[in-house]
């Protein structure tokens, strides 16, 4: 959805589709029956809204501020600020948790349920936890799914792996690299790299989050241990 470049920035907006307005051209489509609104705010300068990738169970997309019941297994916890929940069901891929509580009390692989609230910040949709809260079960296994370039935004805050790709010496700030498979090129987070890749730095496999970053979709590796080149 291209709204122009009209909007005013750190201005809030709601956008209302009618049904017949947007047609799903998905295999299995959905048929967005009632109205769907998306409530979105500009930031400096920035004209562009995310749309959220979170489903019910009978995956129509659910609304901001609509209460809704997640589970999953933790996959990477952010600091102090939240959690990633990935489950393995196409219709919630994975969804961000943002809470300091659950953040400090849980480890990774960790299956837990949360009910709470959809919210959206600049360019991610996440959940905010506002009823229910609970760890299900300890220990399990964090699978990376497997991807190859380009990256998409339907496997956004989902911890993925990527392989055979090489570094074509590109940066940004020197904090991102570029890679590519021979046609496609995407980034890559390199925080957690000494120095920057060579250009002739090829990789086995990359793992980490798949993040909408202004406007870019940046894998994120968890940790070094993430880079095996």
């Amino acid at each position: 959805i291209n709204l122009g470049s009209d909007l005013m920035p750190l201005t809030e907006y709601r956008l209302v589709l009618v049904p017949g307005t947007l047609n799903d051209t998905a295999v299995s489509p959905n048929t967005f029956s009632e109205s769907i609104t998306w409530d979105f705010a500009t930031r400096n300068g920035d004209s562009t809204i995310a749309i959220a990738d979170i489903f019910e169970a009978s995956e129509i997309p659910v609304k901001l501020h609509q209460v809704v019941k997640i589970s999953g297994v933790v996959t990477h916890i952010n600091g102090e600020s939240g959690v990633y929940v990935q489950d393995d069901t196409e219709a919630w891929s994975a969804i961000y948790v943002q809470n300091s509580d659950i953040a400090l009390s849980i480890a990774t692989g960790d299956i837990i349920r949360v009910t709470g609230e959809v919210k959206q910040t600049a360019h991610s949709v996440y959940v905010n936890p506002t009823i229910e809260f609970s760890v299900v079960s300890k220990n399990n296994p964090v699978i990376p799914v497997d991807l190859t370039l380009p990256f998409e935004t339907k496997w956004q805050n989902m911890l993925v792996t990527i392989e055979n790709v090489r570094s074509t010496g590109e940066t940004y700030q020197m904090q991102h690299f570029k890679i590519t498979d021979g046609s496609s090129e995407e980034w890559v987070c390199n925080r957690h790299l000494l120095n920057d890749p060579a250009m002739v730095t090829e990789f086995v496999s990359i793992t980490g989050i798949l993040v909408n970053e202004e406007d870019v979709l940046l894998l994120v590796p968890r940790s070094v241990h993430d880079y095996v080149s």
